[in-house]
């Protein structure tokens, strides 16, 4: 979680009534389990997880952070045509990042068999595909879908944005953002001093999604009783 920073020293007194600053830390919850009730909300220090991904193996969201400077994460399903509509820019900007950035694509109602294949027919190589597990899908309140979050090299949920985005640049301008070396933990959608940065500010506010959005992006439930009825 966030923790004051132990390599810093701090000074006050009661003489000089000066202002303390604490720097804070964020590192990622390895110890403990994530409670039943947790809902992550932007700024929160996620706790790890593990998925078995369609090809067999595991991602370990800590492991994955000892590499790459972000993960993406995305939920999405293979009925789902905003998702796909949204995956070759993902796929394009996952491979120009593919030193600093993961890209783990979920489906929230496929088996990994079928993901598999979807991978495969589509030449998603640079993708981990997988199926959420359901305690991932319910902290991250998913109902529609696509839905895309950011976890920083931190452990920080950094952007959570519900929506299909289909521009390259949609990606690789906020990859931008959490790959410098000089790095410091950042909320992509909150106010900034500078109106022209790209990747911050008010024109990046995208949590929560509009009822438009909402309304135009089918959820799982949906799905579910449309497979159903056919």
């Amino acid at each position: 979680g966030w923790k004051a920073n132990e390599e810093i020293t701090y000074k006050t007194s009661t003489t000089s009534q000066s202002d303390l600053t604490v720097a804070m830390k964020a590192k990622l919850i390895t110890d403990e389990t994530i409670p039943t009730d947790k809902r992550y909300q932007l700024g929160d220090v996620m706790y790890d997880f593990s998925v078995t991904l369609s090809d067999g193996s595991t991602f370990t969201l800590s492991e994955e952070l000892q590499t790459k400077d972000v993960v993406l994460i995305n939920f999405w399903a293979t009925w789902c045509t905003p998702c796909k509509m949204e995956f070759p820019s993902m796929h394009n900007a996952a491979t120009l990042y593919i030193g600093d950035v993961t890209v783990l694509a979920l489906s929230t109602t496929d088996s990994n068999q079928a993901v598999e294949s979807f991978k495969n027919t589509n030449k998603f190589t640079n993708f981990k595909m997988g199926s959420a597990p359901q305690d991932l899908t319910t902290a991250f309140s998913v109902g529609g879908i696509p839905h895309s979050i950011m976890v920083d090299r931190y452990g920080v949920v950094s952007f959570n944005h519900v929506g299909s985005m289909t521009s390259t640049s949609d990606f690789t301008t906020r990859f931008n953002v959490f790959t410098p070396d000089d790095y410091k933990s950042t909320v992509l959608g909150t106010p900034t001093s500078d109106p022209d940065d790209p990747s911050t500010g008010e024109d990046n506010q995208l949590i929560p999604p509009t009822d438009e959005v909402l309304s135009q992006t089918p959820s799982a439930a949906q799905s579910k009783n449309a497979l159903q009825a056919d």
